[in-house]
């Protein structure tokens, strides 16, 4: 697919989640996203006039870890991160869906 399309990138979704009563969901069904996103892995800076389809914003100085001894035999580690997802320039990209239609 990758080299059908000429594309330099190509990422698979491939995740689950599970319910309250432990039933397992695919994440990601039947949907397809195409979406140019910049390379941040570059030495070239960024700018704010190139396109991308979306960002995850993550609040400043996140995430905080953190570690206690419960009864001196559990080590608790807490992990606080606060972020999400946006799509910003929708022109960048496509969803489209129920591919296996």
């Amino acid at each position: 697919m990758k080299a059908l399309l000429n594309f330099e990138t190509l990422v698979v979704g491939d995740a689950v989640y599970a319910d309250d009563a432990g039933t397992f969901s695919d994440v990601w069904s039947d949907n397809v996203i195409l979406a140019y996103v910049p390379n941040s892995l570059s030495n070239i800076p960024r700018s704010f006039y190139e396109p991308s389809f979306g960002y995850t914003l993550r609040k400043k100085s996140m995430p905080v870890i953190d570690t206690y001894s419960e009864s001196g035999k559990v080590l608790i580690v807490r992990n606080t991160d606060i972020f999400v997802s946006k799509i910003v320039g929708s022109d960048a990209g496509y969803i489209i869906n129920d591919t296996n239609a």
